[in-house]
């Protein structure tokens, strides 16, 4: 306790300082660079400096509008939707698309942060969380599968990132989103032959899919009369 107080109670802890202990010299407000214009962004010297890794200790987050036209440069017809910083895919566009994003020069997502999944009810989306370390970027993708509640699947990216493997099989596993193409398309957490996918909206409780009854136990059992 005193040890924590004396942490609390420095001159770096005041309420003046930005994120009280949280690295106070950082200013409160989110140092964040937004690539909002595609079309600007490449005649904008500034960003093509972020481009070329010239910027550090700053991350450029790419919108959905400016990230959808650049990916329709190379990869035309591939974009259903985009907003906010989000882009919305064609199931089929995602090999393509994200190959592009990870070796084009403007892009280098080099990193897939994380490979999630939600359940809508109506549909499912796969969402995509990407960085590039060379230019300090991110971005979002999205895609919408398994409309109706159909059987949801789309390509693996296994070949594109190695360490969608193991994220991929995880979404198998309790959402029950089926990738395509995955070298090793086996549960994960769960073991084979668990019913259900328990993260899925509409899943019903392990008890209710496994155990209709309990079956009555002589009591009688084991014993010498």
């Amino acid at each position: 306790l005193t040890v924590l107080s004396k942490l609390f109670s420095g001159p770096m802890c005041k309420s003046h300082h930005a994120g009280r202990c949280l690295r106070p010299r950082l200013a409160s407000a989110s140092r964040l660079i937004a690539v909002r214009d595609y079309a600007t962004a490449r005649q904008d010297p500034s960003i093509q400096h972020y481009w070329a890794g010239g910027r550090t200790g700053m991350t450029t987050v790419w919108s959905g509008k400016a990230l959808a036209e650049a990916i329709e440069e190379f990869a035309p017809g591939s974009i259903e939707g985009s907003a906010g910083t989000d882009v919305w895919l064609k199931a089929e566009s995602i090999p393509v698309v994200c190959e592009g994003l990870k070796h084009r020069p403007e892009f280098k997502f080099d990193l897939l942060n994380s490979l999630t999944a939600v359940d809508y009810i109506d549909h499912y989306e796969v969402v995509y969380h990407l960085t590039s370390l060379p230019m300090n970027a991110s971005a979002v993708l999205k895609s919408r599968v398994g409309i109706g509640r159909t059987e949801p699947s789309v390509p693996s990216v296994v070949s594109i990132w190695r360490g969608a493997d193991y994220q991929e099989r995880e979404v198998w596993d309790l959402m029950g989103i089926r990738f395509d193409g995955h070298p090793n398309h086996k549960r994960i957490m769960l073991w084979e032959g668990f019913p259900g996918h328990p993260l899925r909206k509409d899943y019903v409780t392990y008890d209710q899919s496994i155990v209709t009854s309990i079956p009555e136990i002589s009591k009688n059992t084991g014993s010498d009369e």
